[in-house]
């Protein structure tokens, strides 16, 4: 193997051959694309444990042999140890998106010839023509990664690789019915596979009748294995003479040679059902119910009596089983024809009990689409199983081959595919039901009272699919992840127009109504959201909801909107009087809670108040929903309920938490915030961190020498190596904690041979754990207060800290939770006349403008709280623990971003979150306290704990407006 300047540096796994000199001089630019080097420009790559291996050739690429030299380079060091991906997989991703950019230079009128001609407009020209990718970010960072690695860049070129990649996007999915014609095909075809899947399942089940009623018949012949297959449920091993000899493959003749009694899967689909056969009886039963797919998939086999034990030969009548009650079944249920069974959903059903039977005996399982599965590139693992209805459905696609209507200006075939939505949403099409004329009513009587009579109609322009969600709302300046919702999303996220930092993550999901509705509550959303309330119905007054108010409100909608669906009602046009006095029945009847009910009653109203601000096809009928009805009158009398329904924290329980958060903020806290600072700065030298800074891997000597030195140290200071308990209860040493002492890769610690050498001969012990170094020095009880502290507890006990201090300020201050979440790093300061400190905050909760609309980002508050000495150590506790502006960020260490949510754009905790922190809190104390022998936190039966339940406390003086205490 042969190097040349450039890559003398590669590692053993990665390597690079034969990379062929270059004549030209830079700025030899002929206009054409050049020719690749004859001699191959190879990059081999092995796996870390020498399992595979991988070639990949650099000199066939589009691009001048410098290019093609300088890429080889990048891409080895890319790839080397230490650097990233140790798949082959990932480093076979790397190297297609290298390939592909190669390509897209070549395609350029003036290709570069050298690396250093590579610009900026280059990186985002291939951006632009690979834009169609939905995984286009990850595209974007394996190229920026492998460039990094080159040399020779001009400086705004590496400036650029340094910008964030794009985002993953998902196109909004419409979905439209079939056509007539369609729809008659897709049925047809499915009524084809019944029909012949029922009469192969018939044929074979009375064969064996006839084999089993004969059992002096020698069992020879292929019936034989359909018996085994009906008995066990699985195919027979092959017998040792059909099997190959010991020491010799089959030849051949042999493997040509077709099987004696059919293949595995003509001996199991004999009895049962296929897979393609479930899905065409799930296509039959949309199209003839148009439930939804989740419906049609849960369709189980339950029976009216409670047969817990079932003798093996007992058998059932269909009048034995509870059918659902979307499907109508016949007045003779004994007789069916055969149209019946392939046209009617009664007859669907009851075909698929008969041919299921046997299935779901041997599956041990109710549900009624099981079948067997066989092995194929839609659906690996073969056997019988309860078959799961996908969103597409290729195997049916492939076997059927049909074809869509054809548009005007295409003539070639558009293959028709199978979907289970599209079904329904034709079936809803074919009975929709009309839009009712409003009844003419004499002019002496009004249909509306004049306290509700609607305004005058106004004049609307309805928004299309690429209308933003938040057009008429303020947006938060910092939206970082957050995503600019379009109409015709599926999900619209909320976050940007919410500014309460510890507000959850927000955000309305249409799919969860029927297709046929969604665009009509996308309407009244969006009017929600953008619009002015037109009229004020009973409690429904004018003041423009918030962003909050508007998902609790699609929380009461989207339960009318089902309860429309379950009565086959298709558009908001159709619904009558009558229809919503059945509603209010049915809502006054059902077991949810009453503040429930009368909170879709009111949205039902408010719904009705936007009505000429919608579609016609979204909108209620003229007149008001319930006339003068009151809530009262259509639910019922309303339960007295206490004026605060918040229960305090138990008094033994809260005295608990006060002092051990004293103990937490006054005598623990110098070791947590030592050991949390020490932690941050290993934490700093782990892969990924250093990768985001562009911190060079250390090369093997610099880890043998840092190792060495390290061994030395420890032998030096009676130290010891940091361990981790394994599987098997062994102890090993902890080389992902050892890499962050000594700034390198895991892996560099872990593979080498000289590094496992040097390790276990240093004869340095091993802990049981990864200690810190940060001494302990606080006392409880004349003794440590705590062991070393381990790397992986130091986050924990920070974050309890913080949970101490957050006790602390509410008990003492009388901050409701959104204004505690809330508090910034500069919010206390002394009263220059008094001393005494004063705490400042906002406050979002009741802040309205002039117009009683809700000021989104907040109020400051015009009178300070009044706080203890306590609450300013906690304080000052806090600004020690981190450096976020908030006090209590959601995530203690930086660069303070959340794994989990990217979508939410508050930065500090949320009151759930929150909660959860006490609990945890209550439960390391009561740990803590059973190992010492102390008195722990008393469980208060009253409920679990949380921040709203401090503020509640019995017996405690709530401060007074001014923020002093009465």
């Amino acid at each position: 193997m042969s190097g040349t300047e450039g890559t003398e540096n590669l590692s053993a796994r990665t390597e690079t051959s034969n990379i062929p000199p270059f004549a030209s001089q830079p700025g030899d630019n002929t206009g054409s694309r050049p020719e690749a080097a004859s001699a191959p420009l190879i990059v081999r790559w092995v796996a870390p444990d020498g399992s595979s291996r991988r070639e990949f050739d650099f000199g066939t690429l589009a691009v001048a042999p410098p290019i093609q030299q300088g890429l080889a380079a990048a891409f080895a060091r890319r790839t080397e140890p230490g650097a990233g991906p140790d798949t082959a997989r990932s480093t076979r991703e790397i190297y297609t998106v290298t390939r592909n950019f190669a390509e897209y230079l070549s395609t350029l009128p003036e290709p570069p010839t050298y690396l250093e001609q590579l610009t900026a407009e280059h990186i985002d020209g291939f951006q632009h023509h690979r834009a169609h990718e939905r995984a286009l970010g990850k595209t974007m960072g394996h190229l920026k990664a492998v460039l990094r690695h080159a040399d020779g860049l001009h400086e705004s070129t590496v400036s650029k690789l340094g910008e964030p990649n794009p985002k993953q996007t998902t196109p909004p999915q419409h979905h439209h019915p079939y056509s007539q014609a369609e729809f008659d095909r897709v049925a047809e075809a499915a009524r084809n596979d019944l029909r012949t899947a029922a009469a192969r399942i018939r044929r074979n089940r009375a064969l064996l009748e006839q084999f089993r009623a004969a059992p002096t018949t020698p069992a020879v012949g292929r019936i034989d294995v359909l018996d085994y297959v009906d008995r066990h449920g699985y195919m027979p091993s092959p017998t040792p003479s059909s099997r190959p000899r010991h020491g010799r493959a089959a030849t051949v003749e042999e493997k040509s040679k077709p099987p004696q009694y059919g293949t595995v899967s003509d001996c199991m689909t004999a009895l049962h059902l296929t897979e393609r056969e479930t899905m065409s009886i799930a296509a039959l039963l949309a199209a003839t119910t148009g439930q939804e797919p989740q419906t049609i998939t849960g369709l189980t086999a339950d029976y009216r009596h409670e047969h817990r034990h079932i003798a093996p030969n007992q058998s059932f009548t269909l009048t034995d089983y509870r059918i659902p009650d979307w499907i109508k079944p016949p007045t003779d249920t004994k007789q069916l024809s055969a149209h019946q069974q392939l046209h009617t959903p009664f007859g669907i059903f009851a075909l698929l009990v008969e041919l299921t039977t046997r299935t779901r005996e041997i599956r041990s399982s109710d549900r009624l689409l099981v079948g067997y599965r066989a092995t194929t590139k839609y659906s690996p693992g073969r056997g019988l199983r309860v078959i799961q209805l996908p969103k597409v459905y290729p195997e049916w696609d492939d076997y059927h081959h049909l074809h869509a209507d054809p548009p005007e200006h295409r003539t070639q075939p558009i293959p028709l595919k199978l979907s289970l939505r599209r079904l329904r949403l034709t079936y809803a099409e074919q009975h929709r039901k009309p839009a009712p004329r409003p009844a003419v009513q004499p002019t002496t009587r009004p249909i509306i009272p004049p306290a509700m009579q609607l305004p005058a109609p106004i004049s609307t322009q309805f928004p299309d699919d690429n209308t933003a969600v938040l057009a008429n709302r303020p947006i938060r300046q910092d939206l970082g992840t957050a995503v600019i919702s379009r109409f015709g999303d599926d999900r619209w996220h909320l976050d940007a127009a919410i500014f309460e930092e510890d507000a959850p993550p927000t955000s309305l999901l249409f799919t969860a109504i029927p297709i046929t509705l969604q665009r009509a509550a996308k309407h009244y959303i969006w009017q929600l959201i953008n619009g002015d309330r037109p009229v004020s119905v009973h409690r429904v007054g004018r003041t423009r909801p918030s962003i909050r108010s508007v998902a609790v409100s699609w929380t009461h909608l989207k339960a009318f909107i089902l309860w429309l669906d379950r009565h086959m009602i298709t558009e908001l046009a159709a619904v009558t009087p009558a229809t919503l006095d059945a509603f209010a029945r049915d809502l006054a009847n059902s077991d949810i809670p009453r503040k429930r009910k009368c909170r879709q009653i009111n949205e039902v109203r408010r719904l009705w108040a936007y009505r000429d601000q919608l579609p016609k096809a979204a909108q209620l009928p003229t007149r008001a929903p319930w006339a003068n009805a009151t809530t009262r009158e259509l639910l019922g009398e309303t339960a007295t309920q206490p004026a605060n329904r918040t229960t305090p924290i138990a008094k033994p329980t809260m005295q608990s938490l006060q002092r051990w958060s004293s103990r937490f903020i006054e005598t623990f806290a110098p070791d947590i915030l030592a050991a949390h600072a020490e932690f941050l700065f290993l934490s700093g030298r782990t892969v990924n961190p250093r990768r985001d800074d562009s911190l060079p891997t250390p090369s093997t000597d610099q880890v043998r020498y840092g190792l060495g030195d390290y061994l030395h140290r420890m032998r030096r200071t009676h130290g010891q190596l940091p361990g981790r308990t394994t599987t098997n209860g062994t102890t090993d040493i902890d080389y992902s904690h050892l890499g962050r002492i000594l700034a390198c890769a895991p892996q560099q610690l872990s593979r080498p041979r000289w590094a496992i050498q040097m390790l276990h001969q240093s004869g340095v012990p091993i802990a049981d754990r990864a200690y810190l170094d940060t001494p302990i020095t606080a006392r409880l009880d004349n003794q440590p207060w705590h062991g070393p502290i381990c790397y992986y507890d130091a986050k924990r006990l920070a974050r309890h800290l913080s949970t101490a201090c957050m006790i602390t300020i509410a008990h003492m201050s009388g901050a409701n939770p959104g204004e505690i979440l809330n508090l910034r790093r500069d919010c206390l300061e002394r009263d220059p006349s008094t001393g005494a400190w004063l705490m400042r905050g906002l406050y979002y909760k009741n802040a309205v403008d002039d117009m009683g609309d809700k000021l989104p980002t907040g109020v400051e508050r015009p009178a300070p709280w009044t706080v203890a000495e306590p609450v300013a150590q906690a304080v000052a506790v806090l600004h020690n623990l981190h450096q976020h502006e908030l006090l209590f960020p959601a995530v203690l260490q930086p660069p303070y971003r959340r794994k989990k949510r990217p979508q939410r754009q508050g930065s500090a905790r949320t009151t759930f979150s929150a909660a959860s922190d006490l609990q945890h809190l209550v439960d390391w104390i009561n740990t803590y306290a059973r190992a010492r022998g102390l008195s722990g936190t008393p469980l208060d039966v009253q409920g679990l704990l949380a921040l709203l339940r401090i503020r509640a406390l019995e017996g405690r003086d709530a401060p007074s407006p001014s923020g002093h205490h009465d």
